[in-house]
């Protein structure tokens, strides 16, 4: 809860973020996302979700990652996508769609209805690690 509420205020966290980055589990970034309260926060998540050394946790993410794709704001569909193709990349197509099967097929439709050309970018990346 604590770091959903960090996250939540959109202040920069300069040494703090990183401090996240490092220490804390997979686990607890997962128990953070449904607290969050801003999108601001959801997207920041995501980014720590798809740098951490904890992949194969990581990968339980997904499902929600997903649901982020259909976020008015654009940042965190960026981040959402950027987290997809990056956990999907590091744990492998095959861990990815164990954790959502259909992600492939969800993630094209959120590719051919993006408007963004960032985020199409990241979608397109996502889908070249899935096949």
């Amino acid at each position: 809860a604590t770091i959903a509420a960090a996250l939540d205020t959109g202040l920069p966290l300069g040494p703090g973020f990183d401090r996240i980055e490092k220490a804390v589990e997979v686990r607890v970034l997962l128990e953070a996302l449904p607290l969050c309260r801003t999108d601001h926060a959801r997207e920041r998540i995501s980014v720590l979700l798809a740098g951490h050394s904890g992949v194969a946790e990581a990968i339980a993410a997904l499902p929600e990652l997903v649901g982020f794709l259909s976020a008015a704001d654009r940042n965190l569909r960026n981040s959402a996508a950027y987290a997809i193709a990056t956990i999907a990349g590091r744990a492998g197509a095959a861990a990815a769609l164990s954790a959502e099967p259909n992600l492939a097929a969800i993630i094209r439709d959120h590719w051919r209805s993006e408007t963004d050309a960032v985020v199409r970018d990241e979608l397109q990346a996502a889908l070249g690690v899935l096949g």
